[in-house]
């Protein structure tokens, strides 16, 4: 069985203190298994801000997407989570919900992804990013 020492324990403390901020570092560990780590984090080239490549926009219009479904007979908007329409049920019709961008309406067919990774700043529109690196060594 491996047993951390203290001072690894007090490393991998710190490194994922760094990655769990919505701004967050990600992490590469050394290979040799030495204390240097690499870390960088996509942030737009103008403003500076994190780019999120977790957040999505419609591929047709460049509208955010808010991770919610629709019902494409009453237009009825749930969680993402819903997967039957509650008023449709409740009128005795069985609708499943969609994902559709809000803004066009546009939905997927099948197989088909509507819903993108942003390929623009969410702070100053920007449509260019970059990496910022750091190089943490612990003795």
């Amino acid at each position: 069985m491996h047993i951390f020492t203290s001072k690894k324990r007090n490393i991998i403390l710190k490194l994922f203190e760094m990655t769990k901020r919505p701004d967050s570092w990600e992490v590469y560990l050394p290979l040799e298994g030495g204390n240097i780590f690499v870390l960088f984090r996509p942030v737009c080239s103008k403003c500076g801000k994190y780019w999120s490549a977790d957040r999505k926009e419609c591929f047709n219009c460049k509208t955010k997407y808010y991770r919610v479904k629709v019902c494409p007979k009453c237009n009825e908007i749930y969680p993402e989570n819903v997967i039957w329409c509650e008023k449709c049920k409740e009128k005795g019709k069985k609708i499943k919900t969609l994902k559709m961008c809000l803004n066009c309406a546009k939905r997927p067919a099948d197989r088909e992804k509507i819903f993108v990774p942003t390929t623009f700043c969410w702070y100053c529109g920007n449509r260019e990013n970059k990496f910022e690196f750091k190089i943490l060594k612990f003795s």
